[in-house]
């Protein structure tokens, strides 16, 4: 599990990850935390989170926008809600925005245990879901990270998955290889900026190729002509050449 908890009172933040860490002994999680709600969606776009925790007041920002927003970027993200504020109107929208749990400071271990607990995957079919999300998650972040040097060990890293098993699995789910489907989100994204009117030079860049060159013979490989033949072909024909 990737747990991250926000809390903007430092020494609050840091026993809470203590006790975390010694509740969760045993385990293999990551456990990050920080102090706004900004850096906390810093960390959200660029990582996989399973869990959030966060107070309920983060200085003049709110833990319940934060989880609004953060699962607009991570729909299967599950989070809990930690606040010295008994208030209903609280508890109500923390169960519209799907939070596991709703704990009241000061809290007991076996509770912040017991919240814990609810975050987890369940028990049928766990490793199947687990899967889901974190393709779901992938999928998202190629598609946000095309412009930069990114490849496998960089979306492993990020899921703190061993990469062997990684390939494996990503192979099962989408009977592709990550450098083919790699390779294939960038080609329909140039394809996509060629016909806005985009140039080689810029689309190539855009999608991650630093070198003219390797992005034509990609995207020859990928269409059997060079982009400059394929955008002559497509602006005479009067088409789009989106597949």
């Amino acid at each position: 599990m990737t747990f991250l908890l926000v809390e903007d009172e430092r020494d609050i933040c840091l026993a809470m990850v203590d006790r975390l860490r010694d509740i969760r002994a045993g385990h293999q999680d990551t456990v990050d935390y920080r102090f706004s709600a900004q850096e906390a969606l810093e960390l959200i776009r660029s990582k996989y989170i399973d869990c959030l925790i966060t107070d309920i007041r983060l200085g003049n920002q709110s833990g319940l926008d934060l989880i609004e927003q953060a699962r607009g970027i991570q729909p299967s993200l599950k989070s809990i809600v930690v606040t010295a504020y008994d208030d209903f109107e609280y508890a109500q929208r923390a169960l519209r925005l799907g939070c596991v749990d709703f704990l009241l400071k000061p809290f007991t271990r076996q509770a912040f245990r017991d919240a814990l607990e609810r975050a987890m995957p369940k028990d049928v079919q766990a490793g199947d879901e687990d899967g889901i999300i974190r393709l779901d998650w992938v999928k998202s972040y190629v598609r946000e990270h095309l412009h930069e040097d990114i490849d496998m060990s960089t979306i492993t890293d990020k899921l703190h998955m061993n990469y062997a098993y990684f390939s494996r699995r990503f192979k099962e789910a989408t009977g592709k290889t990550f450098s083919d489907f790699l390779t294939d989100m960038r080609m329909k994204e140039a394809q996509r900026l060629l016909s806005s009117g985009k140039n080689v030079n810029e689309t190539a860049e855009r999608v991650g190729y630093n070198n003219i060159f390797a992005f034509t013979r990609a995207f020859k490989r990928r269409y059997g002509q060079p982009p400059t033949h394929w955008v002559r072909k497509n602006t005479d024909e009067g088409g789009d050449g989106l597949e």
